[in-house]
Formats: structure tokens, sequence, C-alpha cells
């Protein structure tokens, strides 16, 4: 696939109704190889997280998710990485497999004692990386992080091992009652000479929402 045909396919994919699996279709028309399967990103509505977030177990179904983590380079734009979905839809009281696609080889600048280094709020507070379990990342090999606050969860995403190659890193946690919870990345991955410009202050790029729907 061309330059120009890629941008004009992620254009077009960034344009379309979420809710049909923007993830893999995306990974899909880039020629990439890799699926997601059982993808659920639905867009979800701003809103504050409510109170017992982090309840027992799920008692629900389980649902897969996916996100895919594109360069500034592969979307034409300049320290602008973004999550595509960057919202997504699961259903309350559900145990939730999500994976994450990252084509950032780039590590970010990250202290060794920081705390969104290790995995938390998972199953066993452990994740896989391509396809070996992990409880953290070295600072010098973390390119993201998926952070939910109000969640207590907290996934370090390492560096691609090389262009056009994903890390792909798969958690499984618990959702409990309906809400809306805001997701952020943590490492200094913008523009700025902080790292904490464009893409980190967009909505829909390094940060977004799980949204929890009434069962």
């Amino acid at each position: 696939m061309s330059t120009v045909e890629r941008s004009a396919t992620v254009s077009r994919i960034r344009g379309r109704d979420r809710r049909f699996g923007t993830g893999r279709v995306l990974l899909t028309a880039l020629g990439i190889g890799v699926l997601a399967v059982g993808v659920l990103g639905c867009s979800g509505t701003a809103g504050g997280a409510p109170a017992g977030a982090t309840e027992a177990a799920a008692t629900g179904p389980t649902v897969h998710i996916a996100t895919t983590i594109l360069t500034g380079e592969m979307l034409h734009k300049s320290d602008w990485p973004e999550f595509l979905p960057a919202d997504l839809t699961v259903p309350a009281n559900s145990t939730v497999v999500l994976t994450i696609y990252n084509f950032d080889d780039g590590a970010a600048a990250l202290a060794a004692d920081s705390p969104y280094l290790k995995v938390s709020g998972t199953v066993g507070n452990q994740a896989t990386a391509n396809g070996t379990a992990i409880a953290d990342v070295a600072a010098d090999q973390v390119a993201h992080t998926f952070t939910v606050p109000s969640l207590g969860l907290n996934v370090p995403i390492p560096v691609a091992p090389a262009a056009g190659q994903p890390a792909v890193v798969t958690v499984t946690f618990h959702v409990g009652k309906p809400g809306t919870y805001g997701w952020q990345c943590m490492t200094p991955c913008g523009s700025g000479t902080d790292g904490m410009g464009g893409a980190m202050a967009a909505e829909g790029a390094m940060k977004g929402t799980i949204t929890v729907t009434a069962a």
C-alpha cells in the first residue's frame, strides 16, 4: 500500500462509526495481517466514574475488545500517536480481555521507580506481552500506558519490536456497575519540550473512555 493510500485509509477509518470494530478494520486495511478477535469498540459518553467501580470479580460475560496504537508517522502527524479506537464499551459485571497492538517503537521517559511501569488492576496483576507473562516493563522499554485511575487499572505497553511489527499486550480485568471511566496514557509521548502537548492533551488520542453499560 502506498503512502497516499495508507493516509486515505486511515482518514476514512477514523471517521467511521466505531461500533463496527475499528481496531480490526484498521489493521486489515493497513495490510498488517494482525486481527483482533471479538472486537467491541463504541464511543462512550463523557462523565464521572461512579463509586464502587472496582467491585468484586464480575459475574457476567467475558468480552474481548482491542485497540491499536498508531504512530505519528503512520498518521502523518508529528509527535501524535493515537489509540484507535480510543473509546470502548463493555457490559456491566463482565470480565474484559483487552488486547493492545502497539506499533510505536519509541520509548518514552519514565522514572525507574514510576508506578506506571507496573501492571495493576488486572487479574493476578499480570499481562502478556508478545505471549510472555509480565508484571512490569523496564523504564527504557515502555512506549505508552493504558491507565484507568478509577478502576485501579494500569497497563505498561512495551515498544514495538521493529517498525511495522506491533508489540501485542493482552490483559484481563473486571468491571462492575454501569458508568463511564476515563483512561489515559501516562508517558510523555506527545509534543512540546515536556512531551505533554498534542496527543497527550487530546481526547481520542492518548486519552479516551471505557463505557460500562447496563447488562
